[in-house]
């Protein structure tokens, strides 16, 4: 048990008091927050430690579940503050930083309910932000007032714990604002449909996916054998200045916006494309998206192969050219089976970027609803959500959200499939 030095004792009645004042007013405040559920005429009018309703019986499973989650979470909240008080003044340090973290975060949640669920309103949303700035402060004062280390390694952890919920609140509510459109549409018309027609209640995302993936494909295609070729002259050939000269305007050349790529796609590389393809496309097609997205995914490329190949270059290409080997075969055949793990992670940040982009492509690639085709005007899964969002709503605003909910998944594949790869690079070494 921790003994609190009697040299401090001043100091900590103030960091005691400081912090218990803090922790009363955070559980006053929620007192003052009001969350409202809205159903067919019926209104819940929630406080935050009780539930009132107003007319009606409750008569569908769905206001029964919303009623459930609230005073679960409700529950969990006053749990989680007398508890934590008790461990706090008992100084078990582990429990307090648990339960603490139970009070500090689940208001939070009322704010995810509010996103997602057109039902829920949450009224007085900053005294649940006054309410969290509070209580972390005032469990940091109460770890401060048992040891400043502990008070920091504790504090750190709720920060965590606090990333963490950020991340499954994104994740909770992509999945719950695009499942519902899914199911109302159907699975397979929804994702294999060829036509995309919001006027017409028609929604297929088949050549949005599919023209995704094209470009995605089409960009690393172009950008991975350059892009390394790049970097073993840059790690292994160049002289230093002029690799450091060239380095420096990669860094220039990753930092451009998106937008600038556009413009630059718009003016230059769209006419170009019109003249050689003059009789088969206006130069605002698939071709043209392809081109921009490879030059824009370079940098990531070339900087995170270089530094891979120039690691291991100086570990083991003296070594290769002791024993007989000629550079070129030494890089070729030592030096880049050793940094494939490395220009692997490249490649695949420069994937994902591609996927992820939406203004560049914008400009350049016409954003007509075609199935796939090099000189067609195309349509992406990010450019479908950033050109109909501003103005759709009903059973269109939930379909962009369901096309959201794709494009995570997507992602989330190439990123599992990467991991799994490194996974295996491991287990063969």
């Amino acid at each position: 048990m921790h003994k609190i030095n009697s040299g401090n004792s001043k100091k900590n009645k103030i960091l005691f008091c400081a912090s218990l004042i803090l922790y009363i007013l955070s559980i006053l405040i929620l007192f003052f927050m009001k969350i409202n559920l809205n159903f067919d005429g019926l209104t819940y009018k929630v406080s935050y430690f009780d539930i009132i309703l107003n007319s009606g019986l409750i008569s569908s499973s769905k206001e029964f579940i919303f009623n459930f989650f609230t005073k679960f979470i409700i529950s969990l909240s006053f749990l989680g503050s007398i508890s934590s008080i008790f461990f706090i003044l008992k100084k078990q340090k582990m429990q307090a930083a648990i339960f603490s973290s139970f009070f500090i975060l689940s208001p939070l949640l009322f704010l995810c309910f509010n996103l997602i669920f057109s039902q829920v309103s949450v009224q007085n949303i900053e005294f649940i932000l006054l309410h969290f700035l509070f209580s972390i402060f005032n469990t940091f004062l109460f770890f401060w007032f048992l040891d400043l280390e502990i008070a920091i390694k504790n504090f750190l952890k709720i920060i965590a714990i606090f990333c963490l919920l950020v991340l499954f609140m994104i994740v909770f509510y992509i999945i719950f604002a695009g499942l519902p459109a899914i199911l109302k549409i159907g699975i397979t018309k929804f994702l294999f449909g060829k036509e995309w027609a919001p006027a017409k209640n028609i929604y297929g995302i088949l050549p949005f996916i599919l023209c995704s993936l094209v470009v995605t494909a089409g960009a690393v295609l172009f950008s991975a054998p350059v892009g390394i070729f790049t970097a073993i002259f840059l790690a292994c050939f160049c002289p230093k200045k002029l690799a450091d000269f060239i380095n420096l305007l990669i860094k220039v050349f990753s930092g451009i916006p998106s937008v600038v790529f556009g413009f630059f796609g718009m003016m230059i590389i769209v006419p170009a494309v019109k003249i050689i393809f003059k009789n088969y496309t206006t130069g605002d097609c698939l071709l043209t998206a392809i081109i921009i997205l490879t030059i824009m995914i370079l940098p990531t490329i070339i900087s995170i192969s270089e530094y891979s190949i120039k690691y291991f270059s100086d570990k083991f290409l003296e070594a290769s050219l002791a024993l007989g080997e000629s550079k070129a075969r030494s890089i070729f055949r030592v030096v880049l089976p050793a940094a494939k793990k490395g220009i692997s992670s490249g490649i695949f940040l420069g994937l994902g970027r591609a996927l992820g982009e939406t203004m560049a492509i914008i400009m350049v690639s016409g954003n007509a609803v075609n199935m796939p085709g090099l000189l067609k005007s195309s349509r992406f899964l990010t450019t479908a959500l950033a050109l109909e969002f501003s103005y759709a709503s009903g059973m269109h605003r939930q379909a962009l959200f369901s096309i959201g909910l794709v494009l995570f998944l997507i992602i989330f594949i190439v990123n599992s499939l990467f991991i799994k790869f490194l996974r295996q690079e491991k287990i063969k070494k």
